[in-house]
């Protein structure tokens, strides 16, 4: 059963330029689901590779890696919750301001299952930019 204090330690990646160190920490076989029907990030990923595929897909539109902002997480049985901010511009200079909810469901001190909630007006916008590039 995760703490709270191994949820911060194994989250803490995406409070750097760098959250590759959170995907490492992941199982192979692990599921994510991005909300958001509309959303051009959403849908199910049944592997690790295909979910960072999908985070990658966001993060290529970006101008730099975004600040993150952990501010709250919330532990209960088998699962967290973490709600974080991501800041930074796109490509085209624009603004992109983020809030973002991760449930996470474990297996011991490993993370299997992931729901993220974004802002899909946010994400629908990044990529619309892209496409008129």
């Amino acid at each position: 059963m995760p703490t709270e204090d191994l949820v911060r330690e194994q989250f803490a990646p995406w409070n750097t330029p760098n959250p590759v160190p959170f995907w490492d920490i992941l199982p192979e076989n692990m599921k994510l689901t991005v909300a958001g029907a509309l959303n051009p990030c959403g849908g199910v990923y049944n592997t690790k590779a295909a979910s960072l595929e999908a985070f990658s897909s966001m993060a290529s539109r970006l101008g730099a890696p975004p600040e993150s902002n952990i501010f709250n997480v919330l532990v209960s049985g088998d699962y967290a919750i973490v709600e974080m901010t991501f800041k930074c511009t796109t490509k085209k200079g624009n603004v992109y301001d983020q809030l973002n909810c991760f449930v996470v469901r474990y297996e011991g001190d490993k993370i299997v299952e992931a729901r993220v909630y974004i802002d899909t007006a946010v994400e629908i916008a990044i990529y619309d930019q892209a496409d008129q590039a």
